[in-house]
């Protein structure tokens, strides 16, 4: 992965809003999650994709605007939900890996700064793929994902929105 991407601060920007507010706005977020069988072309569209080498890629996505989550979601400040965040990294992965995938374990989980619609519109999410072998057995693959902020119409990086560490299963037929 770009060295660079490692040393940006983090932003740790607070939502304020009240307790009542986030607990409504979950409840919400949910039911139309439910809705979805994916968030791509619901929630964002993928701009574009770009291979590193054979264990490192890179998504650039774009949220819509238009999404009704951001309708319920903390209208007055739209963000992602955090869920949908780690939903959104399993189908990448998926989608580069051409297979559907049963997300197994997330660990280490840090969300240095929420993701504002009207801030953060374009986002790349770094896929790191490492394998882990035991003498006893093959273990599915391990991603470490990291999500950085784009400015529009620029390449320059803002910085670490959140990363995480997913283990992912493939869906035999």
């Amino acid at each position: 992965m770009e060295d660079n991407i490692i040393n940006m601060k983090a932003n740790f920007s607070k939502i304020n809003i009240s307790l009542k507010e986030r607990k409504e706005a979950i409840h919400n977020a949910s039911k139309i999650r439910n809705k979805f069988d994916s968030l791509q072309h619901n929630l964002y569209t993928i701009e574009n994709k770009k291979i590193i080498n054979e264990n490192v890629y890179r998504y650039r996505i774009v949220l819509k605007e238009e999404c009704e989550i951001f309708k319920v979601h903390f209208p007055s400040l739209p963000v992602v939900p955090g869920s949908y965040i780690l939903d959104m990294a399993k189908e990448l992965i998926e989608d580069f890996q051409n297979q559907k995938m049963m997300l197994r374990e997330a660990n280490n989980i840090r969300f240095y700064s929420p993701i504002h619609l009207n801030t953060d519109p374009i986002i790349d999410f770094y896929f790191e793929k490492e394998e882990e072998n035991s003498e006893e057995q093959l273990f599915d693959p391990f991603y470490r994902v990291f999500l950085v902020i784009r400015k529009q119409d620029t390449l320059q990086e803002e910085n670490i929105l959140a990363e995480m560490h997913l283990v992912l299963e493939l869906i035999k037929n």
